[in-house]
């Protein structure tokens, strides 16, 4: 919480912000960088810690269990479809670990040839 929050005419904008840019953003680095096995509590805690902050800053949580999740649905959605952009960590943790393998396979193989005759694109 912020202690000079109530002193602020934005401070409910600026919880938003801060939450949006700084919190929602940490885990991602794991995500990215370890097996979507090895980050789903992480992930989930996560997006508790978040739900649970939206819903102290907007206050929420007087809203019945339906109101509570529609509204969480609405403020994981991205900005420019009429969300806050608290996007669920516990939702993209595998296109993360999908996209890390994405971007280092081609230099990947260039770098190690027994990686060279392995097409991670063909069909099994």
């Amino acid at each position: 919480q912020l202690r000079d929050a109530s002193s602020l005419d934005i401070a409910q904008q600026a919880q938003h912000c801060l939450m949006r840019y700084c919190s929602n953003t940490t885990l991602v680095y794991f995500l990215r960088t370890m097996p979507p096995s090895m980050t789903i509590e992480a992930a989930q805690e996560h997006d508790r810690l978040i739900a649970s902050a939206f819903h102290r800053i907007v206050g929420s949580e007087a809203g019945s269990p339906a109101q509570c999740e529609r509204a969480l649905r609405q403020a994981r959605l991205p900005v420019k479809l009429g969300g806050l952009g608290l996007t669920s960590m516990a939702a993209i943790r595998r296109a993360a670990w999908v996209g890390t393998w994405a971007l280092v396979w081609t230099p990947l193989r260039q770098l190690h040839a027994p990686f060279r005759a392995v097409d991670i694109t063909a069909e099994s």
